[in-house]
């Protein structure tokens, strides 16, 4: 049974936010989030995702378990506070939540075409603040690496940059305009283009590239990468 209703509620209660105020946060009505703390109703996936990530928890734990308040008061990846004090999870749940899963360049098409096959991932990036089921690293080029937060196709922003998987193909485009059926993107040569929405199967905001990236042993690559990130992580933070 979905543990849902009862997690919505006691975010609402920890947050300190009324139904009205966590509703107008995901764009649903007042009595939508009263049926659903009630059992009455349940939220739609994209609904559910976006709640997951802006509160950063887990989407397994939102649906399936009772989270805790140390659950919602210590990982709140959007505000970037990652607590020292831990919980206690399992070490498995620990490492997960510094880790990522990188999509090499090799398999970047493949996993176009079923993307919740995780056995096209042959690697894993240790970054902090980062969880396996919001983030993902892809190799888009040979020397090019962006790291990326899962986006439902509801919720897109315009001007920002998205990792779109459609048709058994992948491109960066940015969003300029949403409209019914479609996106109006352009790509880095500029040429505005029209993106059908039903043809899309995964979308992925980038965060982060990381550039001149070669090297063939697959440990030297994850090394590297993860020492790229944290020097981003360091001027970020100066």
């Amino acid at each position: 049974m979905s543990k849902i209703g009862l997690n919505i509620k006691k975010i609402r209660s920890v947050k300190k936010l009324n139904q009205t105020a966590f509703a107008e946060k995901f764009g649903l009505s007042r009595t939508s989030v009263g049926a659903y703390e009630e059992g009455r109703a349940e939220p739609k996936i994209d609904t559910i995702i976006q709640i997951a990530e802006h509160f950063g928890i887990n989407l397994d734990h939102l649906i399936r378990k009772e989270i805790t308040v140390n659950q919602i008061h210590h990982f709140n990846i959007f505000d970037n506070k990652i607590a020292n004090k831990k919980d206690n999870k399992s070490s498995n749940d620990e490492s997960n939540a510094n880790k990522i899963r990188l999509i090499e360049f090799e398999t970047m098409n493949k996993y176009a075409t079923q993307p919740n096959k995780i056995d096209f991932e042959t690697a894993s990036i240790s970054f902090p603040g980062m969880h396996s089921d919001f983030h993902r690293a892809f190799q888009i080029e040979k020397d090019k690496i962006v790291i990326a937060k899962k986006s439902p196709v509801s919720n897109l922003q315009t001007g920002k940059n998205y990792l779109f998987f459609f048709n058994e193909k992948y491109i960066v485009y940015k969003l300029i305009e949403t409209k019914k059926t479609d996106f109006i993107v352009n790509n880095l040569n500029q040429d505005i283009q029209l993106l059908e929405k039903k043809n899309i199967i995964e979308v992925w905001e980038l965060t982060k590239v990381i550039l001149d990236y070669q090297t063939n042993n697959l440990e030297e690559r994850v090394s590297q990468i993860e020492k790229r990130l944290k020097r981003l992580e360091t001027k970020e933070e100066c």
